[in-house]
């Protein structure tokens, strides 16, 4: 069982008590001009209320943080950030802004609850001495077990029972103590439903928004709801998750325009936005990619989902902390050679600029790195003199974690072989300028910054230089024809590390891949005409209702073809040929349009009438047989 409790502290920024900040600030700063600024902020602070254009008198604030400032939120923290050292395990507590919850797990029932009881008694003297005050009314408590009946789980603060709920909502998600999540999945979709409502006006097959936008907003108003921590809870019962695929499905037929009988598989696949189901897995595996970038447990929901991807046996790069201030970082780079234009520039003339440039490191050792990635694999080199170092990365990682890695490695050949002098050469002008960012740097980036710190710091005199690629630079052209060998050479060093950034492209190409074979399984009137899951481009000068025709030709399902579904009639023949009608039909066969068929130019092949190269000659068909109103 465990046992969860949501406390709610009253009026928090308003009673945040002054004193107590200038106390906790005091012990930081000390004094200065910053202190007594800060102090000053809050001293003789006053309001005024404003009623049918008048104002009452001046009042004097005496607690609180003033509301609206950049500087409230900071001293509000300050206040109460020392709230968790008063929870002792075996209770564990979160505390996000004014949001402060306590947890306690345990097999026996009565055990938890006196923990609990033990640290809402403490959290009292805490509020005595702090200044904050608990609503008891306002807080809530559940306990998480698969017990039928849980007696005396009463808790009380100020001899207050705390009231007991079955769900408690934490930063937007709503835990049910059975673990089911249908109280979450259903208050999601009930906001949605009424989210869909801007949709549906803005998606009118006559006069509604371009689909790119609705998208958009489709995107910024539903999905991110329904993806919020959607890891949570990614192993609910298939039927709740049900819940959301229906939202998700009618708000990209808005999207689209398709018709009502579309089949979803045709109308995702329009829109090009993948399942929930697969969305869910990519969030998962990102998510759990970070956590440990950043030295953090992977929850268990996320596990099992990590075991079909190709790099769960590989190590993301580990986020570093900085080793000095940003702004003491000294990172020598020298980018002189990337003034001049390598398409104007002769190899020769480079060669003169980089012999001048070298000749002020006369005493430096010369390293040459490079990267390459090729259909094989991924491979980075490190030339020193006659000393070649090949390494053999991921498949997956990109050039740039190859050329970084790269310049990586030969810092640590730096280190390891006391080069106190040495001029690092790299044709990648992205990894050099990444080095250079020192305030957002990627993984890899602050790596190598506190790799050249501390040798910097040590003695070392290190220097990177930009040079040009396949301008006949020897030391280059070795270096880059090692990265290629180090792909398939078995003296190569394999490292097996990679960054988020390859992270996320592999998951999606893994996640596309599996998408795509699942479509390509399908059956429906699209899959005849599209073997890909990539979006079809319309053109930005169509109207609404030209590109909803387009999707509802293409997806085979029209008012003209399928309104009989919604009749509970007999399917349509065709007048002309006493055929069944169909999309198939009109666009390549149907004899009553073969003069319009021919002025517009139409394919008699299915596939290539309605691809996007000929979807200009489609809309002159529909409009010259005056079938455009009935699509």
């Amino acid at each position: 069982m465990m046992g969860l409790i949501a406390l709610d502290i009253s009026k928090a920024y308003d009673t945040t008590w002054r004193p107590r900040i200038v106390k906790i600030l005091s012990n930081i700063i000390c004094k200065g001009n910053l202190f007594n600024f800060i102090q000053n902020f809050l001293t003789d602070r006053t309001f005024q209320v404003k009623c049918n254009g008048k104002l009452s008198k001046i009042y004097s604030q005496k607690n609180g943080v003033p509301q609206g400032s950049t500087l409230s939120v900071s001293l509000f923290l300050l206040a109460i950030n020392d709230i968790p050292l008063v929870i002792q395990p075996p209770v564990m507590c979160t505390l996000f802004a004014d949001d402060f919850n306590i947890f306690c797990r345990g097999i026996n029932t009565n055990r938890t609850i006196n923990y609990l009881q033990n640290a809402i008694t403490a959290l009292q003297d805490w509020s005595l001495v702090s200044g904050f005050s608990f609503s008891v009314e306002k807080s809530q408590c559940t306990f998480f077990t698969n017990k039928r009946n849980v007696v005396n789980t009463t808790i009380y603060m100020n001899n207050i029972p705390i009231p007991i709920k079955n769900s408690i909502k934490i930063l937007g998600i709503l835990f049910d103590s059975r673990n089911t999540w249908i109280p979450h999945l259903k208050t999601i979709r009930k906001d949605s439903l009424l989210r869909m409502n801007t949709l549906k006006c803005l998606a009118h097959r006559s006069w509604g928004s371009h689909s790119s936008s609705l998208l958009q907003i489709y995107k910024a108003l539903i999905l991110s709801k329904l993806e919020y921590n959607s890891f949570l809870f990614i192993k609910a019962k298939a039927t709740a998750l049900k819940m959301f695929d229906t939202i998700h499905n009618t708000g990209l037929r808005l999207v689209t325009g398709a018709f009502r009988s579309s089949p979803i598989p045709s109308v995702l696949n329009t829109a090009g936005v993948a399942p929930l189901d697969i969305r869910r897995v990519h969030s998962s595996i990102l998510l759990a990619t970070r956590r440990t970038q950043n030295n953090l447990k992977v929850m268990n929901q996320i596990n099992d989902t990590l075991k079909d991807i190709p790099f769960s046996h590989l190590d993301v790069i580990k986020n570093e902390t900085i080793q000095t201030a940003p702004w003491l970082l000294n990172i020598p780079i020298n980018r002189e050679l990337s003034k001049y234009s390598k398409n104007d520039t002769a190899p020769i003339i480079y060669k003169q600029h980089l012999r001048s440039i070298i000749s002020g490191f006369h005493d430096f050792t010369e390293i040459y790195t490079d990267g390459s990635k090729t259909e094989n694999g991924v491979g980075a080199a490190v030339v020193i003199q006659d000393h070649v170092s090949m390494l053999r990365l991921p498949n997956f990682c990109s050039i740039y974690t190859a050329e970084a890695t790269a310049v990586s490695f030969a810092l640590d050949l730096i280190k390891t072989n006391h080069i106190h002098k040495a001029v690092i050469l790299s044709d990648s002008l992205s990894t050099l300028r990444s080095i250079e960012n020192i305030y957002n740097p990627n993984e890899i980036s602050r790596k190598i910054q506190n790799q050249i710190y501390n040798l910097t710091h040590t003695g070392y005199s290190i220097t990177l230089l930009w040079i040009p690629s396949h301008n006949q630079i020897q030391g280059n052209e070795r270096a880059d024809q090692k990265a290629r060998q180090a792909i398939t050479s078995t003296d190569a060093i394999r490292l097996n590390h990679f960054t988020l950034h390859d992270a996320k492209l592999i998951t999606s190409i893994i996640n596309n891949n599996i998408w795509l074979r699942a479509w390509k399984q399908g059956t429906s009137k699209l899959n005849e005409i599209k073997n890909t899951i990539h979006t079809w481009p319309s053109p930005p000068d169509f109207t609404r209702k030209m590109e909803t025709s387009v999707n509802r030709i293409r997806i085979g399902h029209t008012s003209l073809t399928h309104q009989y579904l919604m009749k509970k009639e007999d399917p349509p023949l065709c007048a002309s040929c006493g055929t069944p009608l169909s999309i198939k039909h009109i666009i390549t066969e149907c004899l009553a349009y073969e003069t319009e068929r021919r002025e517009a130019g139409i394919s008699s092949i299915l596939s290539e009438a309605l691809h996007p190269d000929n979807i200009r000659q489609i809309i002159i068909f529909i409009n010259k047989s005056n079938l455009i109103n009935s699509i």
